[in-house]
């Protein structure tokens, strides 16, 4: 098949813009069309252009943001449809609602029990899956995905996770992007406990691993360079560096962030905000998550409301990235239902949240906190829903750096 004589007529940077601005999956049927535009919708360039296209808000399916993937296969609870394919939601720019714009097939192994996303950067997904083995032991497996090409990669990291009487274990992850060098990294971190002089134990960092993609070869880096307990999965690549909520010890209020350079691969400490630290660092029942609003570090603290009547969400903003003063608390608001948790933020500025009604909302910041319905429910263990967008990125194996 050939391209429309009109088309050819045109210079190949003009058909390349034009090309650009359609989605993803447009792009990936209009590579039958003809080699040589199979040639340059593949080529890493044009992914790129298409990408950041996408995330300055221009072109069709500009608002499409969320990618909502339930994370217990052949979930029992959940209609066999619901629970082996996941779904693009979209939102409508007027009225707020969303829909489902897309549906992918879940290419993870069947036999897996559990699995979830790690995080989602320029339309790749890295999800960690478990592999019951025995009532003893499980295997850890992790993975490259780009829902929207239909592409899959095997991060070829395989670990047993023993589950043995009086001994516990902690991981947490990130995935991340270092636009400078245009290097994509996966960092794990595991939590043991180590025996002190004094009777208590204490839960320290003692394996770090971090992968670089493309190459999908992992490397240990020494565990010392962490001195705090981070606390779940980074879902906050800023700067070119990933950010985890911290804290002294296991059981102590988160009082820093706990910061990866995907770049030069090294760990850091940012400061929490001050206020946080004098007003809220001591409240029982408060959820601390790290996000990234825009081009900027947020830390979102969540505690119940006055007489324990809904909830109150805080939003501090650092507006220049690594200076403490530059902490500025930008957003409050008080909701009558209560937050199970926070799920994460989305590019252009608002935050998911998960209600005690089990429903998933997308809040406004900008708009005196508007809930939109997302139309995604269910139990807080049994789905995730991540910041999405479509692209044609895909690492070639090989051609990383580092």
């Amino acid at each position: 098949m050939a391209a429309p004589s009109s088309l050819r007529r045109l210079p190949q940077d003009i058909i390349a813009d034009i090309l650009s601005r359609l989605p993803a999956e447009t792009l990936l049927d209009l590579r039958r069309v003809c080699k040589s535009w199979s040639s340059l919708i593949l080529a890493p360039s044009f992914a790129t252009k298409h990408l950041h296209l996408r995330l300055l808000g221009s072109g069709p399916h500009q608002n499409l943001r969320l990618l909502h993937l339930p994370c217990v296969p052949h979930d029992r609870l959940l209609p066999a449809s619901s629970a082996d394919f996941c779904s693009v939601l979209c939102s409508d720019p007027l009225s707020g609602s969303f829909t489902r714009h897309a549906k992918f097939a879940i290419p993870f192994d069947e036999h897996a029990f559990s699995f979830k996303v790690v995080g989602s950067v320029d339309g790749l997904v890295c999800v960690w899956l478990l592999h019951r083995k025995s009532k003893l032991w499980t295997v850890q497996s992790m993975y490259l995905w780009n829902p929207a090409m239909r592409k899959l990669r095997d991060l070829g990291k395989r670990d047993v996770v023993e589950h043995v009487a009086g001994m516990s274990g902690y991981r947490i992850h990130g995935f991340g992007h270092d636009r400078k060098g245009s290097i994509y990294r996966v960092v794990r971190i595991t939590y043991g406990r180590t025996r002190k002089r004094e009777k208590k134990s204490s839960m320290e960092a003692v394996q770090v691993e971090v992968c670089t993609v493309g190459r999908d070869s992992w490397r240990m880096l020494e565990p010392h360079r962490i001195s705090c307990f981070a606390g779940d999965d980074s879902r906050a690549c800023i700067n070119g560096a990933l950010h985890w909520p911290a804290s002294v010890t296991e059981d102590a209020p988160y009082s820093s962030i706990l910061s990866f350079e995907v770049g030069s691969q090294k760990f850091g400490e940012l400061p929490m905000p001050k206020e946080y630290l004098n007003e809220f660092k001591l409240h029982e029942e408060m959820q601390v998550s790290i996000a990234a609003l825009k081009e900027s570090l947020a830390t979102l603290v969540c505690c119940p409301g006055a007489g324990n009547v809904g909830s109150e969400i805080n939003v501090w903003v650092m507006k220049q990235y690594g200076v403490a003063d530059s902490w500025t608390k930008q957003y409050t608001a008080v909701m009558q239902q209560t937050i199970e948790r926070v799920l994460g933020s989305t590019w252009n500025g608002e935050i998911l949240i998960h209600r005690s009604d089990h429903k998933v909302m997308c809040c406004d910041l900008k708009n005196d906190m508007l809930l939109k319905d997302t139309g995604v429910t269910g139990f807080p263990d049994r789905f995730d829903v991540v910041d999405y967008s479509e692209s044609l990125v895909w690492p070639d194996e090989g051609n990383a750096d580092g």
